[in-house]
């Protein structure tokens, strides 16, 4: 399953992602709602 982890305090987004990996989770980070959607549309283009 693929994550998209959108978070502005980069600490609390590498310990999400890190939870995340660490439990078979394929994550992304986005550090504001912008890049989250440049890539959630990046990833999903048909």
């Amino acid at each position: 399953m693929k994550i998209l982890v959108a978070e502005d305090e980069v600490k609390t987004a590498m310990m999400i992602k890190q939870g995340l990996d660490e439990n078979g989770y394929e994550t992304d980070i986005a550090f504001d709602g912008e890049a989250a959607l440049l890539k959630y549309h990046e990833k999903n283009t048909i």
